[in-house]
């Protein structure tokens, strides 16, 4: 059916399978009725429905007639059976074993903790003796314990501090440099024109660069070429001769001109086709009447 209809249209099976965007192989296995050659019945399905509003035809019909020839049987539900999940309780036999585990976890965390805190200062004694002996030292056994040798406490508080350079020394061995105690003089006031010389200085500064600016920026004389580009806002621009010779390849700036010459015809593109105003050879070029989407392609000239 599908295969007369299509034959009847004066449509290719190419051209059949690249508007239904399909494989070709999958167009000829539904003409022929190769079925099996096919994926599962849902996408045979569709592939169906496709050819059929391509080819304005009612897919019901033709649905029936592949479900006839492929013996297709509607997939059964499979019974089955449903349990409530177990449910958990506290009188559980899982319950109660996990609640005795984590008691003597934490028995057993409190009673190293304990021990470690408790026994942690009779080691720290243990370990000073230890190293008094092997040194040959005497520790007093409780620090109120008077030292066997005097003392006398200095409180170097009321003295005064002296400069640290005054005792350092260098680890040469030499004295320290000398540190020159005198203060240079307090700088001397400006006079008046120093004054306005200073203030002057940079304003007259800025004056030379607005001067140089403007001057820079006059216009200069008029593009020529035979093809002449006039900018009234910025536009992305590529040309190219026949010869294949890029003449211009970049961004045309507002107010900016540019003429070209070269071995028509030439190849343009213009970007922003509004905002760009064309003339070639005197003659002004219509460049919205080539514009798609604000995007201009098209040829100028013919080959000398």
């Amino acid at each position: 059916m599908l295969r007369q209809a299509r034959e009847a249209a004066g449509i290719s099976r190419d051209d059949l399978a690249r508007r239904t965007r399909l494989e070709l192989k999958i167009v000829d296995a539904i003409e022929s009725e190769d079925f099996g050659s096919l994926a599962a019945a849902t996408f045979v399905r569709g592939y169906i429905r496709s050819l059929a509003k391509e080819l304005k035809l009612d897919p019901t019909p033709i649905l029936a007639q592949y479900t006839q020839l492929a013996a297709l049987d509607d997939p059964g539900l499979m019974d089955f059976t449903t349990r409530s999940p177990a449910q958990i309780t506290s009188s559980s036999t899982l319950m109660r074993g996990i609640s005795i585990l984590l008691a003597i976890i934490v028995i057993v965390l409190i009673a190293l903790w304990g021990h470690r805190n408790y026994q942690g200062d009779g080691d720290t004694v243990d370990a000073l003796a230890q190293l008094a002996e092997e040194s040959g030292l005497e520790v007093p056994a409780d620090p109120g314990t008077p030292l066997p040798y005097s003392y006398t406490i200095v409180d170097h508080s009321a003295e005064p501090s002296r400069p640290v350079n005054s005792w350092r020394r260098q680890t040469d061995g030499s004295a320290p440099p000398q540190v020159d105690s005198h203060l240079p003089d307090e700088p001397r006031p400006l006079e008046n024109n120093q004054i306005a010389a200073e203030v002057a200085s940079p304003n007259a500064k800025f004056e030379s660069i607005v001067s140089n600016t403007e001057n820079a920026s006059d216009a200069g004389p008029a593009a020529s070429g035979e093809l002449i580009l006039i900018g009234d806002g910025e536009s992305w621009i590529e040309i190219s001769d026949f010869a294949g010779k890029r003449l211009y390849f970049g961004l045309l700036k507002p107010d900016q001109q540019v003429g070209l010459s070269g071995q028509p015809p030439y190849d343009l593109v213009i970007g922003n086709a509004a905002v760009v105003k064309i003339v070639y050879l005197g003659r002004p070029v219509d460049v919205r009447a080539h514009a798609v989407n604000g995007v201009a392609r098209f040829s100028l000239g013919e080959p000398h």
